[in-house]
């Protein structure tokens, strides 16, 4: 006769014909061959569907904390006391499906490679690389992105360190002194003699990415009566360094900057000739 649902045939016994122990030590074998076969059917958690196969990884390489997808089949719906484990080191999944585990590469693992666990069996290894976060600093904006010379600017971004020691805020390479600093923000006036370019902060000899900022000229007017032959000073707070005016109201002028240009337009005033100096600064 053949068990039901077991695909086992066995031999018919005519209970009739045994009798006492032997009939009941008959019952026990029959109970004892069936038992292993029950609990070899739920396969002590398996998955049914194989062994755990790994596809891909997503990514292939980054820092400790990366979060890593791994691709695959048979991972079983639920984690359980499954694992995963970047080069023997345990992590910890923040999401498991049959195809797709999501899990961040732990503190200690290093580049190897990634394998899943399913009711004691491997999974294929993956190779992920482990590299190292990077301490460069980072520069995400600048406040405002234009603007003329002083102009007070506002850096914001990452891995500045939280005083400024050796390190440098450059105007397309021209050295700023920065009023305020830490980790995540520098405030720096335009320096004299900045031209439109990038934004670069350098901390312990590693340069950062560059920001554009936009140096505008501005336009000052000096109003200043002199009389003939006069001299006066002009600097770059706007007051007068030097200006000569003669008789014929003929005007020279000389200025602290170089890159400064300088329009005068003469009055007829009897005995002065007042001077409206227009300074272009860059």
């Amino acid at each position: 006769m053949w068990l039901h649902n077991t695909g086992i045939r066995m031999s018919a016994i005519k209970m009739e014909n045994l009798r006492g122990t032997v009939r009941h030590a008959v019952l026990s074998i029959l109970v004892i061959a069936l038992v292993p076969m029950a609990v070899g059917c739920k396969g002590y958690g398996r998955s049914t569907g194989g062994a755990p196969s790994i596809s891909s990884v997503s990514p292939t390489s980054g820092p400790v904390g990366t979060s890593v997808t791994i691709h695959g089949a048979n991972f079983g719906a639920a984690q359980g006391y499954n694992t995963v484990k970047f080069n023997g080191t345990a992590a910890i999944p923040t999401s498991w499906g049959a195809t797709n585990i999501v899990a961040p590469v732990p503190t200690g693992a290093t580049t190897g490679d990634v394998v899943v666990t399913v009711g004691g069996v491997a999974s294929n290894g993956m190779t992920f690389t482990v590299t190292t976060a990077s301490t460069a600093p980072s520069i995400t904006s600048l406040n405002p992105t234009s603007g003329v010379v002083s102009t007070s600017v506002t850096i914001t971004g990452t891995n500045f360190g939280s005083t400024q020691g050796t390190s440098t805020v450059k105007f397309n390479g021209t050295a700023a002194t920065p009023t305020s600093w830490s980790a995540t923000s520098i405030v720096a006036p335009v320096p004299t003699g900045a031209a439109t370019g990038n934004v670069v902060v350098t901390v312990g000899g590693a340069a950062s990415n560059g920001v554009t900022f936009t140096v505008t000229t501005g336009t000052v007017s000096l109003p200043i009566k002199a009389t003939a032959n006069n001299r006066y000073l002009v600097d770059q707070n706007n007051v007068p360094w030097l200006m000569v005016l003669d008789a014929g109201h003929h005007i020279t002028c000389a200025l602290a900057q170089s890159n400064w240009n300088a329009y005068f337009a003469d009055g007829h005033a009897k005995g002065y000739t007042e001077i409206n100096c227009f300074s272009t600064y860059a």
